[in-house]
């Protein structure tokens, strides 16, 4: 029997590569491509599961007997007259988006979607890693990489089904969220707290989208929603809405003790009368509102508390979601995703919880679209003030005209803090934070793309000084 082909455009990006490795798995025949600046550990990820793909996009790259063609949104972003997709509607082959994908091979009847501007990451993990738990075999998407070295993508046979509800639009040729694909019948939102203002240029709009998704809801499913979630006011009125908070007596199930340490967290959480104590190795208060909501939604599924308990002690977390990345030179290090204001002020109170008495030193690097608009300048001020120093690094433009652009010397009047410094030059900068690294201090990249190998000088030299 003939192997089906798939040839995946932006091959190499967590979902791209999810793909890639979960159809591989199911006896496709896979291949893709992507631009040629891509870097370990995705595209390590790939050639460890002998899957070929090119470095740069091509009309040549494009198998004209494939029987699936999928394309990333960056793929488009980047150029919307990307020549492989273009020779892909050339051949007639069956096109997908990658969220279409999702869809289509990986949400089933019982559909989980976790949704809201932060900590659905996080909570995708820990519901996987609950499911898992308790014998469910979900098919599942997590927007980035179980340090648990899952994948973050699977197909199952099983008709269970978590994923990551991403309100970014699909494409540019398709604009609509990727969450209205997911169908969900269970839907966990953690807030609506404005973002993406490229796709969402007024407020009520993101709100909007938040709505019809609950709308989507069925008469049978479940919404889990935040007590103190921005922007989540229209559930009140609604039946079927369970609350949960990070707040001690508020919601159906809340967050009624908490002690952090170097190593992770105790816990304790009450859902209706049960009073469970946890424990895990994630760090932050907000990480222990997130294993709150993902508790709340196993309890009403009716997951036993035992396979909660043993499913959140072993989940490690998701890859750049403040990953402890170890101690090199009496220097400990992290690496965070981090780009929007609440998400920031979370990381940096998480690290300052925990390692109270150590210098919390920060390397930004401004690359969500979101800091290209100036709306982020009201949102900004006071967000580092929890570090001891941070040093922002290059600001790169988009196409705006000049007049409208946010620029390095912008952020550093609208964030108002003096321990922040913006050094565009990355030579300087390296030789900057070499000379002010000392024994015991926790240094923090933050970024949600790559750090030009800043973050590789930095270790290596940390190794051998």
């Amino acid at each position: 029997m003939k192997r089906k082909k798939v040839y995946i455009i932006g091959i190499v990006g967590t979902i791209g590569t999810g793909l890639a490795r979960a159809f591989k798995k199911a006896g496709w025949e896979v291949s893709g491509s992507d631009q040629e600046n891509v870097f370990p550990p995705l595209t390590t990820a790939l050639q460890r599961a002998k899957i070929p793909f090119y470095r740069g996009y091509s009309a040549d790259h494009v198998p004209q007997n494939a029987d699936l063609v999928l394309v990333g949104g960056s793929a488009l972003v980047i150029d919307r007259r990307n020549p492989e997709y273009l020779q892909a509607q050339k051949y007639h082959l069956p096109i997908l988006s990658h969220a279409e994908a999702i869809a289509r091979f990986v949400v089933k009847k019982n559909s989980l979607v976790v949704a809201g501007s932060y900590g659905k990451t996080t909570i995708t993990s820990l519901l996987v890693a609950i499911l898992k738990a308790a014998h469910y075999q979900p098919a599942y998407m997590i927007g980035g990489w179980p340090l648990n070295r899952w994948s973050s993508l699977a197909f199952s046979e099983s008709n269970w089904s978590v994923v990551e509800g991403d309100e970014y639009w699909v494409n540019p040729e398709k604009p609509q969220a990727k969450f209205f694909l997911y169908r969900p019948r269970y839907l966990l939102i953690t807030a609506a707290h404005w973002e993406h203002p490229d796709v969402y240029p007024q407020p009520a709009l993101y709100y909007q989208a938040f709505r019809k998704l609950a709308d989507s809801v069925p008469n049978d499913g479940l919404v889990v929603a935040n007590y103190f979630g921005e922007h989540l006011d229209f559930l009140r009125s609604r039946p079927r809405v369970v609350w949960y908070s990070g707040k001690k007596g508020k919601g159906n199930c809340f967050l009624a003790a908490w002690q952090p340490s170097s190593r992770g967290m105790q816990l304790k959480v009450n859902c209706q009368s049960a009073k469970v104590n946890l424990q895990s190795p994630l760090l932050g208060k907000h990480n222990a509102e997130n294993i709150v909501a993902a508790a709340t939604m196993a309890h009403y599924l009716g997951i036993s508390w035992p396979a909660i308990k043993k499913a959140i002690s072993r989940a490690k977390g998701v890859k750049r979601r403040l990953e402890n990345q170890g101690t090199v030179g009496g220097i400990t290090i992290f690496e965070d995703f981090s780009q929007t204001p609440p998400r920031i002020k979370a990381a940096l109170q998480a690290l300052r919880d925990h390692f109270p008495r150590q210098r919390i030193l920060v390397i930004f690097y401004p690359h969500y679209s979101g800091w290209r608009d100036r709306s982020i300048l009201r949102e900004i001020k006071g967000i580092f003030s929890l570090a001891d120093k941070v040093w922002l690094t290059r600001v790169h433009f988009d196409r705006r005209p000049a007049a409208e652009r946010v620029t390095g010397s912008l952020i550093i009047k609208a964030l108002g803090s003096p321990n922040v410094e913006y050094c565009p030059d990355d030579q300087i900068l390296e030789k900057e934070v070499k000379q002010e690294l000392r024994s015991g201090d926790v240094l923090v990249f933050m970024s949600s793309g790559g750090l030009r190998g800043l973050k590789q000088k930095v270790i290596s030299f940390l190794r051998h000084r």
